[in-house]
């Protein structure tokens, strides 16, 4: 399995993944043209691109779906609600499992509800990815989490702890695939809870300088459990969060989100 990352608008991500016999699939394809770019110098045909796997319903991820099967309609459009444009599959359904969906790469759909309530987040198993990839569009962003646009913070925290945070749903070493790339402002965000001393945040920050502002593809879920803000045994770090109802608390960070400027 072979992830391309395709940066559009501002700060999105698509992506074109690939199996070995050069089938693919692609999620979130907003600028269709610069993502069947991407599908032509990875080596696929235009023929061989399987479908789409939409994060949730919001345009800037959804957008590009009807002129992608305009262009290819052969292609099939997964998502989790009939808000998704362009949609021909029957909506997705939490742990729903698709083995082979292009040749040697399964699927399992992970319900995570908040941002919107048809996001999903797709996690991906090859034979030559054994670690899995997870593709998590608002859910989940790099130190960070989308906004409550139509959740609450209590399924915020089913997703980050229950769900994202289970080895047995998602294994730690699971390389992890954002819907943006917001980690130098989430990184300054969490400073201003836990401090600019925090050794996780630093390791962080240090990768981040490293690889010219943009990590995407280069972290794990069991990173994401030791630095981002929104995940509980991140914030009890802090003095100030280390009661309180854990509900409560992660409405509070994310209004504090909400209105932070660095």
């Amino acid at each position: 399995m072979h992830i391309y990352p395709v940066p559009n608008q501002s700060d999105n991500y698509a992506y074109v993944i690939v199996s070995e016999d050069k089938k693919a699939l692609v999620v979130d394809p907003f600028d269709v043209i610069k993502v069947l770019s991407t599908v032509k110098s990875s080596g696929v045909a235009e023929d061989d691109v399987v479908g789409i796997l939409t994060t949730h319903w919001h345009q800037d991820h959804a957008g590009g779906n009807i002129e992608f099967v305009e262009r290819l309609p052969h292609a099939k459009v997964w998502g989790g609600s009939s808000r998704v444009k362009a949609l021909t599959e029957q909506a997705l359904v939490d742990n729903q499992t698709i083995a082979d969906i292009i040749p040697g790469i399964s699927l399992k759909c992970i319900h995570t509800p908040c941002h919107t309530q048809d996001s999903f987040c797709f996690y991906l198993t090859s034979p030559s990815c054994p670690e899995g990839a997870l593709f998590t569009g608002d859910t989940l962003f790099i130190g960070g989490c989308g906004r409550f646009f139509e959740g609450t913070p209590g399924e915020m925290n089913v997703a980050f702890d229950k769900i994202l945070g289970d080895d047995k749903n998602v294994p730690g070493n699971t390389k992890v695939f954002v819907g943006h790339e917001y980690t130098a402002g989430n990184i300054a965000f969490a400073e201003s809870i836990l401090g600019k001393e925090d050794a996780e945040l630093g390791r962080l920050n240090e990768l981040l300088k490293n690889n010219s502002g943009s990590v995407i593809g280069k972290t794990t879920i069991a990173d994401e459990r030791r630095w981002n803000i929104f995940w509980k045994d991140v914030w009890q770090r802090a003095d100030k969060y280390k009661s309180g109802k854990h509900d409560d608390v992660l409405g509070e960070i994310r209004s504090l989100k909400d209105n932070f400027r660095a």
